[in-house]
């Protein structure tokens, strides 16, 4: 019923006139999102002028939280340990101060060569060094803010970075030199609408927000070669749109990609 009654032209009129402002000026932690849009950077101009429109969470405020486990973390976990007795290496696309390694060392058993390396914006970088220095068995951790020294981790892992970069993943790995083996992606939005942008309030800043279409990006993935292995959805983290309710989600998504032998495996194992 409150679905149908979102629908009406006059419920959708006053949402829009009350939560417009309100969505301008709230600041602090937030997860708001305002409007559907074509592009990324139809979004991007829709943006108030109150704050950035570049990502902007510095890193600092995660600090706190690094080590702690959500309920939409545990198929990444599962998956990892799986991954891992087998692998050297893994790329931690959007990995913030290495939230995921603190958090996620103590359930996996990682090698002391085994390399983590967390590809970010250079200012969160610079939180993650910070981060690093207090922290015991940190050697297996490094970070970049050059995603081209991500090329050839066996293992690439993305969890809630995805949707906030202008290139679609299929052609960040068209680039590399030597795939992922493994591709494990968490925490995103999609929908089976199709692809589309809205706008989201971080707190800091306001960035344009990717909901990627589920079809098109497998099938972008399937043309270099990567199959689905697994899908799961998460639970906890819906994203609501008020003023667009039907482009609302009910949960994020995951999913697991593995590269199926191809010409590049065999160079490899010639080389």
């Amino acid at each position: 019923m409150l679905s149908r009654i979102l629908t009406f032209p006059v419920v959708r009129f006053a949402i829009r006139c009350v939560y417009r402002p309100y969505f301008a000026r709230a600041s602090g932690q937030k997860r708001l999102f305002l409007g559907v849009y074509p592009t990324f950077e139809a979004a991007r101009s829709a943006a108030p002028h109150s704050k950035p429109t570049d990502y902007d969470d510095s890193g600092y405020a995660y600090v706190a939280n690094h080590k702690f486990i959500h309920a939409s973390d545990y198929p990444i976990l599962y998956w990892l340990s799986q991954l891992i007795p087998s692998c050297s290496s893994l790329a931690d696309f959007g990995g913030n101060v290495g939230m995921a390694y603190y958090s996620f060392r103590k359930y996996l058993h990682l090698r002391q060569e085994f390399r983590w390396v967390v590809y970010d914006l250079p200012h969160i970088i610079e939180a993650g060094k910070k981060v690093r220095e207090v922290e015991e068995n940190r050697e297996q951790l490094s970070f970049t803010s050059r995603v081209d020294e991500l090329d050839g981790a066996e293992i690439f892992f993305a969890a809630g970075a995805l949707q906030y970069v202008p290139e679609p993943l299929s052609t960040i790995l068209s680039k590399f030199k030597h795939r992922p083996k493994h591709l494990l992606l968490n925490k995103l939005p999609v929908s089976p609408k199709g692809e589309y942008y809205t706008l989201q309030n971080t707190g800091t800043a306001f960035c344009p927000y990717r909901v990627l279409h589920q079809t098109e990006l497998a099938q972008n993935l399937r043309s270099l070669g990567y199959q689905v292995v697994d899908v799961w959805t998460n639970p906890d983290m819906p994203l609501r749109i008020p003023d667009a309710e039907s482009y609302s989600l009910r949960a994020f998504s995951g999913m697991y990609f593995r590269l199926q032998s191809s010409d590049q495996d065999q160079e490899d194992r010639v080389g």
